[in-house]
């Protein structure tokens, strides 16, 4: 669809809808794609999958650290996955 590339003035309201003045083209404040009112913004779906897997991630180095303190494994089994203690003390 085509738009007029008019800069649209957007407040800070939790509502995600801008419209441009110019064109009346309806679009979503933060991805700036057509307005998707009954789906959640794609931006939004990135940044909480990002989230999920940091929170993962983190989760994965605490149990490796701990194991590696304890100095008695060599080897960690986590969610199936068996991880090498070994490399995290060599730097990867």
């Amino acid at each position: 669809m085509f738009r007029c590339q008019t800069p649209v003035l957007v407040d800070n309201s939790d509502n995600n809808l801008a419209m441009c003045d110019q064109c009346r083209y309806i679009f979503c404040k933060k991805c700036k794609e057509i307005f998707h009112s009954e789906t959640i913004c794609p931006k939004d779906y990135i940044i909480q999958q990002l989230q999920l897997q940091h929170v993962s991630l983190v989760n994965v180095s605490s149990i490796i650290f701990s194991q590696l303190m304890k100095g008695s494994r060599k080897h960690v089994k986590i969610r199936g996955f068996r991880v090498d203690c070994a490399k995290y003390i060599n730097g990867l």
